[in-house]
């Protein structure tokens, strides 16, 4: 006997809708979302104009466009064939492309189209930065530094005084600039480029990837961490003197960008991500979700931002990508700081509290010294339960204590690292 079936279709779009609700909840939790690229070619390079206008280029000549947020990305024609590794728009027509082979595309339309311009070397190029339409500076392998003064139409040679691959280069203005490269590489100038002088690092065995200036006194740089060195450089003094700081990342670090004198953002392989509020001094891990090799970041203000790297991957935020998480809205009786879980862990654990009323929140992490080794939170938070997560994979086994700051309350509860 055949039994029949009656399907309540109400059941059945109420069940949609409640698994969509939950998956875009799961999406959103770490504060990131995947946009469609449209390729599958690595992304090196992203870049936004405005709000909604932005560019990122990558492997195999590939240029793709967004104009509204990064919702629709379109590709375009390069005519480039080798990989782009950098890209530079001085306003919202003027734009350069930099890569390998001493490959340089221009567009002065906004995007609609590209066109080559004359290079004196087949060397690759890693970074472009243009100070206005006609000023620029590009640095690459060989310790190759070109400047143009009247738009790329032609480019003069200046002596960087090394041979080192240089990766990034940054200007403040039109005089003061630095670039790094390879084994410890840190060039300065102050003369537009003309002359660089060499910065003594803190150790000349890795190499340097980004480097970035939030003013003429305090600037960052980050390196591949093959070695796991788990740092990056940073100085106060306008490199004058350079020194490590730790920021809990094991793997490679590859960008930075800063959209105020405090608050800017780490990029780097494994998905790594990484928040400062105090102008690198310390460094906060949002989650990103991902696994991907990211190359390169981009901040329009607090909130908003996006992330490029390996296999066409862009990530999209709109929430400043906190790392911390709220589990509950309903008002706590009190101020509260739980014990962290798992513990003892390895490698993250979970850190719990409750804030009564909207106040700004700092977690900060000490060693067994009381130096600070992790500022997981630095934000204000409103009403309700939390959650943050410490990544403690680059931390020796121990004893360790995490602190809540708030206006009304601070507590201190202890946790053992056990590898």
């Amino acid at each position: 006997m055949k039994m029949k079936y009656q399907i309540n279709i109400s059941v059945v779009l109420l069940l949609f809708v409640s698994l969509f609700i939950l998956s875009s909840q799961l999406r959103a939790q770490n504060g990131w979302i995947h946009q469609n690229s449209g390729t599958s070619n690595n992304l090196y390079s992203v870049e936004f104009i405005d709000d909604n206008t932005g560019y990122a280029v990558g492997k195999n000549g590939t240029i793709i466009k967004t104009t509204n947020k990064g919702n629709t990305w379109l590709p375009q024609v390069s005519g480039a064939t080798g990989t782009l590794y950098c890209v530079n728009f001085i306003n919202v027509n003027t734009g350069i492309t930099v890569g390998e082979s001493g490959l340089i595309r221009k567009t002065t339309n906004g995007g609609i189209n590209w066109f080559s311009q004359t290079f004196c070397t087949s060397y690759t190029i890693k970074s472009v930065y243009f100070n206005d339409v006609n000023t620029g500076i590009i640095v690459g392998h060989g310790g190759k530094i070109r400047k143009t003064i009247n738009g790329g139409s032609n480019w003069l040679c200046y002596c960087s005084g090394t041979t080192n691959n240089l990766n990034s280069v940054y200007f403040i203005n039109a005089n003061t600039g630095w670039a790094v490269g390879t084994s410890g590489t840190i060039l300065k100038t102050m003369n537009g480029g003309v002359n660089w002088l060499s910065q003594i690092a803190p150790t000349t065995s890795y190499e340097l990837t980004s480097v970035y200036f939030i003013n003429a006194n305090t600037g960052l740089i980050t390196k591949a961490n093959y070695n796991y060195t788990r740092s990056m450089y940073r100085t106060t003094n306008g490199g004058a003197n350079w020194y490590e700081i730790y920021t809990g990342s094991v793997h490679s670090l590859r960008a930075i960008d800063f959209i105020d004198d405090n608050t800017g953002y780490l990029i780097g392989d494994e998905g790594d991500i990484f928040k400062t509020s105090n102008s690198g001094a310390n460094w906060t891990f949002l989650p990103s979700g991902v696994m991907n090799w990211l190359y390169s970041g981009t901040f329009i203000n607090a909130n908003t931002g996006w992330a490029v790297g390996t296999s066409g991957i862009i990530l999209y935020t709109t929430s400043g990508a906190t790392g911390v998480k709220q589990i509950g809205t309903e008002i706590p009786r009190k101020f509260e700081l739980y014990q962290n879980y798992p513990n003892p862990f390895n490698p993250s654990t979970n850190i719990r509290f409750d804030i009564l009323k909207s106040s700004n929140v700092k977690i900060v992490v000490y060693d067994n010294l009381g130096r600070i080794v992790s500022e997981l939170l630095n934000e204000k938070l409103s009403t309700g339960s939390y959650e943050v997560e410490w990544k403690a994979s680059g931390h020796p086994s121990g004893i360790y204590f995490y602190k809540i700051i708030t206006k009304e309350f601070s507590d201190v509860q202890k946790m053992i690292l056990l590898k």
